[in-house]
């Protein structure tokens, strides 16, 4: 995830927290997403290497790859 627009920090200096205490929250600034699969879960990548630097992005909604 490297879309992080914000770091909001609510715990105040000199507050005591303790262990699992919130002291503040990312905010985001699009909506990517990670998705993690055991080996063997995927049968293909629709888009395949070798990538180039001009390649354009992926569209939403478009199909990325083929899982079981």
């Amino acid at each position: 995830m490297a879309e992080v627009s914000s770091c909001t920090i609510e715990a105040l200096r000199g507050q005591g927290v303790r262990k699992g205490d919130e002291l503040g929250y990312f905010q985001y600034g699009g909506s990517s997403m990670c998705l993690v699969f055991r080996p063997g879960v995927i049968d293909r990548f629709v888009v395949q290497p070798p990538f180039s630097k001009g390649d354009s992005q992926d569209k939403v909604n478009a199909h990325l790859a083929t899982a079981r």
